[in-house]
Order: structure tokens, then C-alpha cells, then sequence
């Protein structure tokens, strides 16, 4: 299992200056194995990534021997990775690295010991130790570092370890521990118990300063210092916003990881709803959220679950089933609360759609159980049932993902 750490780090002016010639050598060399590999297609219809090497040893490009040789190497496995999800997957074409991104990094592998901890301190190849904030105890094997710079100029580090899979207890799932969460558009998420979850809307809160700091920095003339200068404060703010928001969406799917054995969300398209709804739906962060949530639970050996996109559970009643087309599609979001012409349930919108995410997990599994029965309507292995309940009392010992029933 692998697992990713990430911390800030503090590199002396001379590391710095190393990191930022490391980082645009790895720009330089991805461009220049894609610009070769382009230009052999199109003379031959065949391409060949040519080896970091190649480039090292041509005398306009010298000065990427002063960088770390496996940061160049890792450009090579990026571009051979993406050209495989392009042929592959479908995915897009490689394009063209810019110095102007905000996502500025390079990898490097680690190799007989070379990025450690000490006294401390990060080691990594070429830059030497560098001081950070390590808040977090690193556990595994150190396989590779990715080492990135925000636009507002600071440092990360993402390491990247592997881990032997531990040996956890679960008990067997309750019912009343099957949580579905649905994301509300008058805040953030509802439960299925009623729960609602309104964080403050932390774009929304510096939406003033950023539109000041933003229209300043229109004004100042392209390629000056003092465009820097505040290019960099536009930077910073938005950092301090996107950090705000992931620690409280870190310590929300924290607590619902830890309380629940099964948590089940529906899969939205939220590009399509940030088009129509705007900045309201990226301040959300309900996709972040599902990301934080499933890893979390996976950790610990626990289950989430997407519900369909096309699960209907909005307009379903979660007593009696029945589809009230009324209160259906992005038209009718106004109606707040309904009334079931079934059964006369009343219902709010959003904690009925949480309920209806319990319903399709229990109803799934239900039917996943009923597939282990024959024609003649009896358990092909009739004795499992009697092993379950002799052990249902019993704390199941779980290593990786297999149960194992002592």
C-alpha cells in the first residue's frame, strides 16, 4: 500500500536557487523529448522518446548536469505515461510544459538512502537537508519525492511511501452505521440522519479583497517588479483560501470515517453544475470532500460507495418508493420541502435524497446476496449462515483487504 506525505519546506536561498533550476531543467528536457518524439511522427509515422542523455551531452544544454540527474529521468516515465493514456485510454495529448502553469515540480526517485530524514531535516539529492515543518512521522519506505512550488512562491514536498498493510480490527457492519450524505446547494451536505454541515464560504469572505488585490494587479505594467510583487499577494490569498478549505473538509471527513462503516454519496457531475451555478459550487468543495472521505475509509478498511448518476434520489419517497417528477432537475431546486401523494410523507429535499443513499446501498446489497442463491431457493453452502453467527460476536482480524476469521 502507498501512502503520501506532504509538508512545507524552508530552503535556504542557494537550495532555492537549486530548485528552481531543477524544476525549469525538467520543463526543458519534457519539451524537448516531446518536440523530437513530434517531429520523428511526423517525418516517419513512428515516435521514439529520446533519453535525458542525449540532451545533457549537447554543449547548449550543459547546465542540466548541475541538476539532479533522476528528476530528469522521472520527466522521461512522465511522458511515456502520458502517451500511453493517450493511445490506451483516450486521454488527452501530451502538450508542451509552460513556465507560466501554476503547477511548477519535479520527482526524484529515492536510490541507496538518498532522501532521508536527519536530525530533523529532508535530504534530498543534489539540494541537500532542507528544514520544514514535518508535523507528521513518516512511515514506510521512502520511495520518491516530488518537490513543488506554489505560485505565491512556496515550497512543498509530497513523499511518496510504501507500506506493509496493517493488521486492523472491524466489527461486522450495522445498518445504523450506513450513512448517506447528499450535497445541498443551500450549504454544503446533508445526512441521511438529518445532519446538515454548513461551513463558511471562504471564497465568498474574501471575494472583496480578492477582487481589490486582482484589479491592482491589472494595472500594473507587464513585466515590472511591482507586478510581481502583487501577483504574488493575489497568489497568497488564494492559498490561504484553498488551505482554509481543505482543513475543514479534512477534519469533516475525519470524523465521518471514523464513526461510520459504510458511507455512500452520488456521483455528480459538478463541472457541469459549476458552468451553470458558478464560483458557489467550487467554494463547495463536495468533490474534494468524496476524495478525502474515500481514502480515509479505505484506510481503515471500510466501504464507500457512488451511488449511480442516474439514481433517482431526489424525486423518490424513502418510506414508500413512490417517483414525484415534481420536484425533478435543476428547474425545480426552489422546492425545498414535498409532500408524498403516496403515502403523505413529508419530506425535505435533501435529507429524503440522503435517506434514498442508504436505501440503494442496503437494497444492493440485498440483491448481491440473493445472487448466491440456487433455482430451488436454498443457500448453495447452507453452513456459511451458521458460521456467521457463531462468529458474529467476535471481532474479525483484518489484514490488507481479505478477512480472516480467527
Amino acid at each position: 500500500m502507498n501512502k503520501a506525505y506532504e509538508f512545507r519546506i524552508y530552503p535556504t536561498l542557494e537550495q532555492e536557487i537549486l530548485i528552481k533550476k531543477t524544476i525549469g531543467s525538467a520543463r526543458k528536457v519534457y519539451n524537448l523529448m516531446l518536440a523530437d518524439n513530434n517531429r520523428l511522427y511526423e517525418e516517419t509515422k513512428k515516435g521514439k522518446l529520446n533519453s535525458p542523455t542525449v540532451y545533457k551531452n549537447q554543449e547548449q544544454y550543459l547546465y542540466l548536469k548541475e541538476v539532479d540527474s533522476l528528476a530528469l529521468c522521472s520527466e522521461w516515465m512522465h511522458l511515456k505515461t502520458a502517451f500511453t493514456n493517450f493511445f490506451k485510454h483516450g486521454k488527452g495529448k501530451p502538450v508542451f510544459k509552460s513556465k507560466k502553469n501554476n503547477k511548477q515540480s519535479y520527482t526524484t526517485n529515492n536510490i541507496n538512502n538518498n532522501i532521508r530524514f536527519e536530525d530533523g531535516r529532508l535530504k534530498l539529492p543534489k539540494v541537500g537537508f532542507v528544514s520544514g515543518v514535518f508535523h507528521r512521522f513518516v512511515e514506510g519506505i521512502i520511495k520518491s519525492v516530488a518537490v513543488k512550488m506554489r505560485p505565491n512562491g512556496h515550497f512543498y514536498v509530497s513523499i511518496l511511501t510504501e507500506q506493509k498493510s496493517k493488521v486492523v480490527e472491524s466489527q461486522l457492519i450495522k445498518d445504523e452505521k450506513v450513512l448517506g450524505i447528499d450535497m445541498s446547494m443551500q450549504g454544503f451536505g446533508v445526512t441521511s440522519n438529518g445532519e446538515k454541515f454548513n461551513p463558511p464560504k471562504w471564497l465568498q469572505r474574501s471575494h472583496k479583497k480578492l477582487g481589490r488585490l486582482q484589479r491592482k494587479l491589472a494595472r500594473r505594467k507587464v513585466g515590472s517588479k511591482r507586478r510581481d510583487k502583487q501577483r504574488i499577494a493575489v497568489a497568497t490569498l488564494m492559498d490561504t483560501v484553498a488551505n482554509q478549505r481543505k482543513d475543514w473538509l479534512n477534519k469533516l471527513s475525519f470524523k465521518l470515517a471514523e464513526e461510520n462503516d459504510v458511507v455512500v454519496v452520488e456521483d455528480i457531475n459538478l463541472k457541469s453544475m459549476a458552468h451553470r451555478f458558478g464560483k458557489s459550487i467550487s467554494d463547495n468543495g463536495f468533490g474534494q470532500f468524496s476524495t478525502m472521505l474515500e481514502y480515509k475509509l479505505n484506510a481503515r478498511l471500510k466501504t464507500f460507495v457512488k451511488a449511480d448518476k442516474f439514481f433517482a434520489s431526489t424525486q423518490t419517497c424513502s418510506v414508500c418508493g413512490y417517483k414525484n417528477k415534481e420536484v425533478s432537475g435543476l428547474s425545480n431546486l426552489d422546492k425545498r420541502e414535498w409532500i408524498c401523494p403516496e403515502c403523505g410523507s413529508t419530506h425535505d429535499r435533501d435529507i429524503n435524497a440522503a435517506k434514498n443513499l442508504v436505501n440503494y446501498y442496503l437494497e444492493k446489497q440485498s440483491t448481491d446476496a440473493m445472487s448466491g442463491i440456487d433455482a430451488h431457493g436454498d443457500c448453495v453452502r447452507p453452513e456459511d449462515a451458521e458460521a456467521q453467527m457463531a462468529v458474529i460476536d467476535k471481532v474479525r482480524k483484518v489484514e490488507g483487504h481479505s478477512y480472516a476469521v480467527n
